[in-house]
């Protein structure tokens, strides 16, 4: 829709409420109209209610003279333009934390409207919910001085019922009044009678909820000072842009910013703590920021610390909801666009302990072959589901949240257990190979570690570190489930398996943990030889951990009497030795003679 001639409904009816101080609820009581009914009317997303409801809300405005005019003209022109697409939504007022962002598109438009741009054409693209929409209206706004001879609004609806290329180029062409008997034809002639009107001119096209690349392409009007900002969930990588932006999370600050525009100033600063947690809770995403911040400003009993222990529990892609605006809703019209197979990878991907993972993970956690999960992985971060940062994958928060809502869903119990074993088994397996390549004593060979190659990629020392470091934010985890699991033997291996590796990682890990539960590993499987070269390693974690080798001392006690017990000597050399170190570090030489 063409703007910047003639106000729209929405604008009018913000204008006049804000001059009258009626908050939404009071203007719906004295109407009739519900307070979602003014809400949408507000924001653009009903641009021409029926011609009663807006008298009534003219009534309740006071709306008299030129004034009442121009408002019921508004609501008239919307009803007639339905049919062409939809007009131009109102900024939201919430944009926050996109500064960067949008100077670079002022940047760029700047370059369109001198024709000094190779290609006109700005794509955004991010996850659901990241605020792509707010941004592309915002930057709309922010550039329509530099495009006089006409700026356009179109939704493309890519997420539920997309547009055809044809439909939206139909759309474009009654924008531009072309009358309706001149909009048939083939499609190429339609696209070059939209281009010839064009041509010369400096307008601004701007597309919203764009599908892909190919629902775009007919829409561009291929003249150098036109400018198309073009935004969609997927990537867009082949559409041809001369400037991107991929969006990402907002900064602490800039979240708790946006929670104090919607809930108050004074109330998210009176609790500076609970705000960064509530917005950690919110993964810093714009969508859920904003809900939170609705659940605040209709509670106002609540308090921030209220609201964070709320969402630190199972619901909180429940809370994050107001009416049919909802995180979850967001997140399912991008799963359903996804065939059958992506779909199962990007729910088996919830049970991976860790928040990144590489495809051989992946493939995993799926049960597939892990060429297959590179290229399911590629789909899933092209649809914004997934991000990719070098050779690894990581969800959002929230969209782990969703994927494992959707892996509890559809997927039996006896094969969300199998997927979960299946992953965890894998992790702690491959540590315990990884870490015996470590073995100053005893180098394995890779055919020794594992019969299947391909199970096991990490042939040198310098690999298996590699490998442990990176995905210690998932094995760490599968020792932890190995242990409730009481998979004994495996804590026991992984264990000492890792001994020399934990020699070259002291502080970073949770050795005094780890050890530990392999010490109450090995007393479960009533293996005393395990127990006594665990607690000693339990010992060494301590002392190292905690600076402090006096609280080693217990662990070491214990492992040298154990050693008497079982008539151990070699390993009873071993702890007499570590318990002398222990007692010299200490300064308690007479102890230990």
């Amino acid at each position: 829709m063409q703007w910047g001639k003639e106000a729209a409904l929405g604008e009018l009816l913000l204008r006049h409420r804000q001059t009258t101080g009626l908050t939404q609820e009071e203007l719906a009581e004295a109407s009739g109209l519900s307070v979602r009914g003014i809400g949408d009317i507000e924001r653009g997303r009903a641009r021409g209610p029926q011609r009663r409801s807006v008298e009534a809300l003219a009534d309740a405005l006071r709306l008299e003279g030129r004034v009442r005019t121009e408002f019921l003209d508004a609501a008239r022109r919307g009803r007639r333009r339905a049919a062409a697409g939809p007009s131009k939504p109102n900024p939201s007022g919430e944009l926050v934390g996109r500064g960067t962002e949008l100077a670079g598109l002022r940047g760029f438009a700047e370059l369109v409207a001198q024709g000094a741009a190779e290609v006109p054409v700005a794509a955004i693209s991010g996850l659901p919910g990241i605020g792509k929409s707010s941004l592309l209206v915002a930057a709309a706004n922010a550039v329509a001085d530099l495009f006089p001879d006409g700026r356009f609004f179109l939704d493309l609806r890519g997420m539920e019922e997309p547009l055809t290329s044809a439909q939206a180029l139909d759309r474009l062409l009654r924008l531009l009044e072309v009358p309706e008997a001149e909009i048939r034809g083939p499609l190429a002639e339609r696209v070059r009678h939209y281009r010839s009107l064009l041509d010369g001119k400096r307008a601004l096209i701007v597309l919203d909820n764009a599908l892909d690349a190919d629902q775009v392409r007919a829409l561009l009007p291929g003249t150098a000072r036109c400018l198309v900002l073009v935004a969609g969930r997927r990537a867009l990588s082949e559409l041809d842009a001369g400037h991107r932006r991929v969006l990402t999370v907002l900064s602490t600050g800039d979240s708790v910013a946006l929670l104090a525009r919607i809930a108050g100033t004074r109330r998210v600063h009176g609790e500076p703590g609970a705000a960064a947690e509530v917005a950690r809770l919110c993964g810093n995403l714009p969508m859920a920021l904003r809900l939170a911040g609705h659940r605040l400003a209709v509670s106002p009993q609540w308090s921030l610390k209220d609201l964070a222990a709320m969402l630190a529990d199972e619901r909180r892609l429940s809370l994050l909801a107001a009416g049919p605006l909802q995180v979850r809703t967001a997140f399912a019209l991008s799963y359903r666009q996804l065939d059958e197979r992506t779909r199962l990878v990007f729910r088996h991907l919830s049970v991976i302990p860790g928040a990144d993972f590489t495809p051989a993970l992946a493939a995993v956690a799926a049960g597939i072959e892990p060429g297959g999960a590179e290229h399911l992985l590629m789909t899933l971060a092209d649809a914004s589901l997934v991000r990719r940062v070098g050779d690894r994958y990581e969800f959002h928060g929230l969209l782990r949240e969703f994927a494992a809502e959707r892996f509890r869903d559809e997927e039996h119990p006896p094969s969300r257990r199998a997927a979960t074993d299946r992953v965890n088994s894998w992790l702690v397996h491959t540590a315990t190979r990884a870490g015996l390549l470590f073995d100053v004593w005893r180098r394995a060979e890779p055919a020794e570690l594992c019969g299947e190659p391909a199970s096991f990629p990490l042939r040198t020392c310098e690999e298996a570190e590699c490998w442990l470091d990176a995905e210690a934010g998932n094995w760490i985890p599968a020792i932890r489930y190995a242990a409730r699991a009481r998979w004994h033997h495996d804590v026991i291996a992984v264990a000492r398996a890792l001994h020399w590796y934990s020699y070259v990682r002291v502080r970073p890990y949770p050795w005094p943990e780890l050890y530990g539960l392999g010490v109450s590993a090995a007393r479960a499987a009533d293996s005393p030889a395990e127990e006594v070269a665990l607690r000693d390693l339990l010992g060494w974690a301590l002392a190292h951990r905690t600076g402090n080798g006096r609280t080693a001392l217990p662990a070491r006690e214990l492992a040298l009497e154990l050693t008497g017990v079982i008539g151990d000597r070699p390993e009873e050399a071993w702890a007499k030795c570590h318990q002398v170190a222990n007692l010299l570090r200490l300064g308690e030489p007479v102890s230990a003679s």
